[in-house]
C-alpha cells in the first residue's frame, strides 16, 4: 500500500510498498489545488467542487450535513476515504470508506492517536471545546493533555508553552508543530493517509477504536450584561462539577460536560454538551439551554 511520510524537516514525501494506493474522494468547496497535492502523495484521487470561479456548491462549513455529495461519491466509487475543506483549508472532515461522515471531532482524535503512535510522545493542547476523546487518546498514550481557550492563537500559545507538538480545536483544525503552528487541513489529511496505511485497518474500524461521545452545539442570542450574569449563574449552581473559567464556563462531570461561552465576534452565548450517550446529551442540552432562555428573560 501506498504510504504517505513526513521526514523531520516538515517535508511531504512518498514511499511506495507496493503499487496499491489510497483511493481518495475529495471536496475541496471549489479549491483546485488540493488534488495535486493527493496525486504527489500516491493516492488515486477523484475531486469534486474544484472550480475556484463557481459559487460555492453547499455551506463550505465541513460538517456531516454538509457532506451528502462526498458521502455519495466515496460510496460510488468505493473510495477508501473522503475529504472535505473549509474554504480556506484549516479545517477538514472526514468521510469513511462507507460513506458515513466520522464527525470532524474524530479529525483531530485519530490525528493525534496515529501521531502518538508513529510520531513521537508529545503533550497535547486542545481548545476548551474539544471532545474528550482527544483526552482518551491522550490518557493512552501516557501523556498529558492541556486545554486553551477557544481559538487557533490560544492553541499555538499553549502548545509552544507546554512544547507540544500535536493539537489543535476539534472543528477538524489539526496543529503540527512539525509541520508549522496553523490549523492545516492538508496535514491532517496527511496524518490520516499514514494511519490508514500503516495501520491496514479501514477508516471505520481506526474511528471506533475510539471512546464515542455524543456533541451537540447551539448559540442563543444575549447582551454582554446578561452574559455575564448567565455564566456567573452557571458557575454557581453546579460547585458540585469541575469548573473551568479560562474562557465562559466548563462544567465537566462523569458522563457529560457543559460549556457556555460568550462570543467573541457576536452577541451570543455559545452552548456546548458532549456526553457518553446521545439521549443524555440532548437532556442535558435541552435542560440548559431552558435555563439560558429562563435567565435571559430575567
Amino acid at each position: 500500500m501506498s504510504e504517505c511520510a513526513r521526514n523531520n524537516t516538515g517535508t511531504l514525501t512518498v514511499e511506495n510498498d507496493t503499487n496499491d494506493s489510497i483511493r481518495v474522494r475529495i471536496d475541496g468547496v471549489n479549491s483546485p489545488y488540493v488534488e495535486d497535492f493527493l496525486k504527489a502523495l500516491g493516492c488515486e484521487v477523484i475531486a469534486i467542487n474544484t472550480d475556484i470561479n463557481s459559487p460555492f456548491p453547499h455551506s463550505p462549513e465541513p460538517l456531516p450535513e454538509n457532506l451528502a455529495q462526498l458521502s455519495k461519491a466515496v460510496k460510488e466509487y468505493g473510495a477508501d476515504i473522503g475529504f472535505a475543506q473549509d474554504a480556506d483549508a484549516d479545517r477538514l472532515a472526514a468521510v469513511d470508506e462507507t460513506g458515513a461522515p466520522i464527525g470532524e471531532e474524530y479529525t483531530l482524535a485519530l490525528a493525534v492517536k496515529y501521531y502518538m503512535e508513529n510520531k513521537g510522545k508529545s503533550p497535547v493542547v486542545v481548545n476548551l471545546s474539544t471532545s474528550r476523546a482527544v483526552e482518551d487518546v491522550a490518557k493512552e498514550a501516557g501523556v498529558p493533555l492541556f486545554r486553551a481557550k477557544v481559538g487557533e492563537i490560544n492553541v499555538v500559545e499553549e502548545m509552544i508553552k507546554r512544547k507540544a507538538k500535536i493539537g489543535g480545536e476539534g472543528n477538524g483544525g489539526v496543529i503540527s508543530a512539525d509541520v508549522h503552528l496553523c490549523r492545516d487541513s492538508f496535514t491532517g489529511m496527511v496524518l490520516l493517509l499514514e494511519l490508514i496505511s500503516k495501520s491496514g485497518k479501514k477508516l471505520s474500524e481506526l474511528a471506533s477504536e475510539i471512546p464515542r461521545y455524543f456533541m451537540i452545539k447551539d448559540k442563543i442570542e444575549v447582551s454582554l450584561k446578561e452574559s455575564i450574569r448567565i455564566v456567573e449563574h452557571f458557575k454557581e449552581v453546579h460547585r458540585d462539577g469541575r469548573i473551568n473559567l479560562m474562557d465562559g464556563v466548563r462544567i465537566d462531570y462523569r458522563d457529560y460536560w457543559i460549556h457556555i461561552r460568550p462570543s467573541n465576534t457576536e452577541p451570543v452565548l455559545r452552548l456546548i454538551v458532549e456526553a457518553k450517550t446521545q439521549d443524555l446529551a440532548r437532556e442535558i442540552f435541552e435542560k440548559t439551554r431552558q435555563q439560558i432562555l429562563a435567565l435571559k428573560e430575567e
